[in-house]
């Protein structure tokens, strides 16, 4: 039995232990050497995982945002290094939140400007929400509502008016940088982020089953998500669609 004829035992015991279901597709160089999907979508109604089963890719969304920022780098629309207020102004004289041995709080302007580069890397000085510092804690009740009620354009002019965490390119930290460079996508192309994604990338590559929303006829494909218990019982979790599509 060669390493590919193993995958199916393999997933068949990791369904069985683990998550509701499965999906595995192994490519080479253009061939399809397996394809096998195990256990269900919805663990309630029953439904099979299939071939056409809709998945949420959250995160792997960044992949997507950072692919099409780079077809507009080749493309001559800017440089890697450029201060990002010369595309989107609200980031002009960027300020950051710092602190003292003992832990008290100041405010100053940032040491650099934020550079395109550091929305790759995310080492802008932009985070998510959280509690652990000042600019988490004003990103997370910024947050709250952004999904429902700004565009992208929006979302980076409210992030802006946040201080940084640190200053530009001295430190990384997981957080909105890639938003942003969604932003700064719309003003170079002059389209939505989603109208250059469906026709730079996804029309092209025939996916078309990746989208932001779903539309009513592919509901139905969408599978279930589930937060798994130490004693491995499985539960709904839906906490992070409300916001996007209830």
């Amino acid at each position: 039995m060669n390493r590919i004829q193993r995958l199916t035992p393999i997933l068949k015991s990791f369904v069985e232990k683990g998550p509701a279901g499965c999906a595995l597709t192994v490519v080479r160089r253009g061939e399809v050497l397996y394809q096998d999907s195990f256990g269900y979508a919805d663990l309630e109604k029953k439904k099979e995982i299939s071939t056409d089963t809709i998945y949420r890719i959250y995160s792997m969304t960044k992949v997507i945002t950072c692919t099409a920022a780079l077809m507009l780098y080749e493309r001559g629309h800017y440089l890697l290094n450029d201060p990002l207020e010369e595309y989107l102004p609200e980031f002009k004289n960027p300020m950051v939140y710092r602190y003292n041995e003992f832990g008290d709080m100041t405010v100053s302007p940032a040491a650099n400007p934020i550079r395109v580069k550091d929305l790759f890397t995310m080492s802008s000085g932009l985070t998510y929400g959280g509690i652990g510092t000042e600019t988490e804690r004003q990103t997370r009740v910024m947050m709250e509502n952004a999904a429902a009620t700004m565009n992208m354009r929006e979302l980076s002019k409210q992030l802006a008016a946040i201080p940084l965490a640190f200053d530009p390119g001295t430190h990384w930290k997981y957080g909105t940088s890639h938003d942003v460079l969604a932003a700064l996508i719309e003003v170079l192309s002059g389209q939505t982020f989603e109208e250059f994604l469906k026709q730079e990338i996804f029309g092209p590559l025939g996916m078309n089953d990746t989208s932001f929303r779903i539309s009513d006829d592919k509901r139905d494909r969408l599978c279930v998500m589930y937060d798994s218990a130490e004693d491995g019982k499985l539960t709904v979790n839906d906490r992070m669609d409300t916001p996007f599509q209830p």
